[in-house]
Formats: C-alpha cells, sequence, structure tokens
C-alpha cells in the first residue's frame, strides 16, 4: 500500500460505500481486483479494474494475477456489451513513478469503456509524434515493455486485436482526449477537472442493476 495513492487509500478507507463519492464504489470485487466506475467519465459505463495491491501498471503484475485479470475482464466485457453495445479496453503503462503517461494516478488501472471510437486513429490526430503499433497477444505483453524500462499504451479495440505503442514523448490522459474529442467535447478530457458525477451515478445505477440480474456470481 502507497499512503500517498488514491486508489490504496479509497480501498483501504472504504466500507459498504458508505459516504463515498460515486466514483469510489466497488461495483465488483476478486480475491485481487476490484471493479470500480472513473472519475471522469466522458461516456457512460466507463470503468476501472483496479489491483488491491499496489502496483504501478498492469506490466507490474505477476503471471497468477494476469490470469485473474483475464477472467475478470471477460466478465465485465459481457456486462458492458450487454449494456451499452461494444467496448474498448486500454491502459496508459508509465514504467517509472510520476511519469505523465500515469495520467496522475500511480496505481495499476486497466480502463473498459463503451465506445466505438478508433482510439489508434485519434491518437494520431492528437499527438504530434509518430507511434509504432505493435500487435500484442493480449494484456500479458505489457509485461515486456515495463522490464524493458519503457512506459506504454495498450489496447484493445472493439473489432480488431490488441496493439502496444511507446514513446519517449507519451503525455497525460492521451486517450481520454480522443474519446473526449468524438463525443465533440474535446475540452471535457481531464479527470482533474470535469469529474462528470452525472455521468458516474448513472453508470453506478445501471451496472448495479445489470449485475444483481446476473445468474453468475463473482467471489
Amino acid at each position: 500500500m502507497s499512503k500517498e495513492c488514491r486508489f490504496c487509500h479509497m480501498l483501504e478507507s472504504t466500507r459498504d460505500d458508505v459516504g463515498c463519492e460515486p466514483w469510489d464504489q466497488v461495483l465488483i470485487q476478486t480475491p485481487n481486483f476490484v471493479v470500480l466506475p472513473t472519475i471522469g467519465a466522458i461516456v457512460e459505463g466507463w470503468v476501472l479494474l483496479v489491483p488491491k495491491k499496489h502496483y504501478l501498471c498492469i506490466g507490474a503484475l505477476k503471471n497468477e494475477l494476469l490470469l485473474e485479470l483475464e477472467e475478470l475482464k471477460s466478465l465485465v466485457s459481457e456486462i458492458l456489451q450487454d449494456c451499452y453495445g461494444a467496448i474498448t479496453v486500454f491502459e496508459h503503462g508509465p514504467a517509472s513513478t510520476g511519469h505523465p503517461v500515469g495520467c496522475g494516478i500511480d496505481h495499476a488501472h486497466l480502463h473498459m469503456v463503451p465506445t466505438k471510437c478508433d482510439l489508434i486513429k485519434g491518437v494520431r490526430e492528437v499527438f504530434p509524434h509518430s507511434l509504432q503499433w505493435i500487435e500484442a497477444r493480449g494484456i500479458k505483453d505489457t509485461v515486456t515493455y515495463y522490464e524493458k524500462g519503457l512506459s506504454y499504451l495498450y489496447i484493445e479495440q472493439p473489432i480488431g486485436k490488441a496493439y502496444l505503442a511507446s514513446h519517449l514523448s507519451l503525455v497525460s490522459q492521451l486517450f481520454r482526449r480522443v474519446i473526449a474529442v468524438s463525443v465533440g467535447h474535446p475540452e471535457r478530457y481531464d479527470w482533474n477537472i470535469f469529474k462528470e458525477q452525472h455521468i458516474v451515478e448513472l453508470t453506478v445505477n445501471k451496472l448495479r442493476a445489470q449485475i444483481a440480474g446476473m445468474t453468475t456470481k463473482v467471489k
């Protein structure tokens, strides 16, 4: 646990969601992960998969945790697709603390977002440098980048395969910038300024109802 980490502090202090902000409410949990709505949700249904213990990025996770994460990701994909349709999965993966690509939170978190927006194409329009996207076998390939000390972008588009890219000049909230442009509000990309509480509350209410109606139980 890191005393300076928002996620660590939230997971330690949260008790039955009493007094929680809407984005700090646990929707699903497994032995080592929680599913949270994200602060600053630009679209409804945006959630994060977050390890309970403090890790810098998904690439820092051990193999057994990556397997658990993949299982949880599959379950959440099913839930989100039932509610919202096609989804995109991505991570801004920092290789060191305080790196801009970490978006101000140095605790691993995987984004799952209901959007058909082509994020790879969109990045070309908002990022001034050329990125070389490498096809990935899945989320486990982030480990190679982390072990090499490379900050990275990871993405799984609704239609297509997984890809990774790295660059020395990666900026904060890059995929968020693209999604904000796609919905016609490019100025609202920054979660530090635009909390989007009403969208987060809609997400919590809809997903809780969906989860309650499922026959599959997550332990």
